[in-house]
């Protein structure tokens, strides 16, 4: 009654004037409890401050603390059309009893100066005052490198790299000189090119000029990195390539590191890939035309 009383005297409801005089009910917590303790957190604080271009799972394992990120798998949207081409292509091959192990995969890709996907995050602590602006090594520049590569079950034929714009005249003479005598090389005559669909690849001129060589192209189906294999080399390169240096200042040594984990790379890695291509190709019939992994 003393509430309601010094409520209406107050202006303020009973239950606010109960609050105040007796303090609020302090309720549970609910939800999973914290797995970082209070000194974790203090030392994990110490770490980023300290070495700020660091990674999660660097700063994770120096604090002795089992954090980590993940990143968000992007991938082209299928259409209908997509999803019945790549169908049709995975009957083919497995009709026709296609020896994948006598198929040359190509691709290309670029390397970025701070990390696997182009962006450099640092650490702050959101108590810090006056924390300076800290630029990207590919601030206001196209930096990077552009790589194209090559292989086979026989192991990676030929890693080049790209400079400049890549249109039907430089792409069509970056195949046909030294990656087209690395193929002869491992498979003689008795092989069969992989490349995508990128305009400069299926240009009118640039198919002719191929063929003009000899080369048998494997008709691949469109928006289907899947089954590509060398997918998979470029993730084995990117995990080598960023796990100890996860920022590189210039293109040539970025170029040079690129160069040095692709070379370690053995046939037997690239055998695992070039071997599962029968899988990938029953993952999609099984699937209707979805992604196979």
């Amino acid at each position: 009654m003393k509430y309601a009383v010094t409520g209406r005297l107050t202006g303020f409801h009973k239950n606010t004037v109960r609050d105040v005089l007796i303090g609020k009910r302090k309720h549970a917590k609910v939800g999973r409890p914290p797995k970082l303790t209070p000194r974790n957190k203090r030392i994990i604080k110490q770490i980023a401050k300290g070495k700020r271009y660091s990674s999660p799972t660097q700063i994770g394992k120096e604090a002795k603390v089992g954090i980590k990120k993940r990143k968000v798998r992007r991938r082209p949207l299928l259409r209908q059309h997509h999803k019945e081409k790549r169908i049709e292509f995975a009957r083919d091959c497995i009709i026709k009893k296609v020896d994948f192990d006598s198929v040359v995969f190509s691709d290309e890709k670029k390397f970025k100066l701070n990390g696997p996907d182009g962006y450099q995050y640092y650490w702050f602590a959101i108590d810090e005052s006056n924390d300076f602006v800290r630029y990207s090594a590919d601030y206001h520049r196209k930096k990077g490198v552009m790589v194209w590569l090559c292989m086979s079950s026989k192991g990676i034929l030929c890693v080049q790299r790209l400079k400049g714009s890549i249109n039907q005249d430089t792409y069509t003479d970056i195949v046909t000189n030294d990656p087209l005598a690395m193929m002869h090389g491992a498979h003689g005559t008795d092989f069969i090119f992989q490349q995508d669909n990128a305009p400069a690849h299926k240009a009118k001129n640039t198919i002719k000029a191929l063929q003009s060589t000899g080369l048998v192209i494997m008709d691949w189906p469109t928006v289907s990195p899947d089954l590509n294999p060398v997918e998979n080399i470029w993730a084995l390169i990117v995990r080598r390539l960023y796990a100890t240096k996860y920022r590189f200042h210039d293109e040539e040594a970025l170029w040079n590191a690129t160069i040095r984990v692709t070379n370690e790379i053995t046939v037997q890695e690239v055998q695992k890939y070039t071997g599962s291509m029968t899988n990938r190709l029953l993952n999609v019939i099984e699937k209707k035309g979805l992604y196979s992994q």
